[in-house]
């Protein structure tokens, strides 16, 4: 696969904070044509976050934070929302393509944090969606390298100009989950459809075709039973995610859970 002038075998691509998500997409990378030795991983986890990395056969990716950001020329930013203010401790080259996975933060903020020319946002959709073959991605901001490191590992690819549509998706793209999870999955897609329709009018993303991956990725959840891995993966401490769920469980409203995870991300884009 082309990214620019490079392959991407030969591109030499970071995650700052190789979280769940972050550990996940590197490995995805890897079966995707790049270079193990061209990958670098920073972690601030313990003993658990290590471990998953050693499962993913990636212990060599790990390196320190400056190594990371002088040798790579792609860095994903897999911080909590709550941590963007360390961006401007890590002295990134101006040339380095930043692509941020966190959940609120704007654009503005990160290329004041980290003085870098290209910046972009992607959102994705959970690991557990990714392994059943339908992983989702949207991202706001133009970098060919990035977007095709996307197009490498997720099966459906939004774009969008308007930063309140990653509000809004790092919400919905959990709707799978809440489907899968319901008692009454014809009343509850009914609420999803309303919602989409309500929330995706004045957005790029379809609200017909956002459904359909919905219920797609639902019943390949559950009929390879990753709906209890999903949940786990939403025990992110203040993530949108656990919003989500914790508003679900207390009263099994999908569109008061899915309306809660965008109030998040806003709250997150606030700070």
């Amino acid at each position: 696969m082309v990214c620019g002038m490079e392959t991407m075998s030969d591109l030499k691509v970071g995650f700052l904070g190789a979280g769940k998500l972050g550990a996940f997409l590197a490995s995805e990378l890897v079966k995707s044509g790049l270079r193990k030795q061209n990958l670098f991983l920073s972690i601030k986890g313990g003993e658990e976050t290590k471990k998953r990395i050693s499962n993913y056969g990636l212990q060599a990716c790990l390196v320190s934070n400056k190594s990371l950001i002088d040798d790579s020329d792609l860095i994903f930013i897999g911080l909590r929302p709550q941590q963007s203010s360390f961006l401007a401790e890590c002295n990134f080259k101006p040339e380095t393509t930043l692509v941020s996975l966190m959940a609120g933060i704007r654009l503005e903020k990160i290329r004041t944090l980290s003085k870098c020319k290209e910046i972009l946002r992607m959102m994705c959709s959970a690991p557990e969606t990714f392994r059943v073959g339908l992983g989702a991605s949207l991202m706001i901001g133009e970098s060919t390298k990035a977007e095709s490191l996307a197009v490498s590992i997720s099966s459906v690819i939004y774009k969008a100009s308007d930063e309140s549509t990653l509000d809004i998706f790092s919400s919905i793209v959990n709707a799978p989950l809440l489907l899968g999870m319901s008692r009454n999955y014809e009343s509850s897609g009914k609420k999803i459809i309303e919602f989409l329709s309500r929330y995706l009018d004045k957005t790029t993303i379809s609200s017909d075709e956002f459904y359909d991956w919905t219920t797609q990725v639902a019943e390949r959840l559950l009929e390879a039973g990753l709906m209890s891995e999903y949940v786990a993966y939403g025990k992110t401490k203040e993530g949108v995610l656990e919003k989500v769920l914790n508003s679900y469980y207390e009263n099994e409203d999908i569109q008061a859970a899915l309306k809660t995870g965008i109030e998040k991300a806003q709250i997150l884009a606030l700070n």
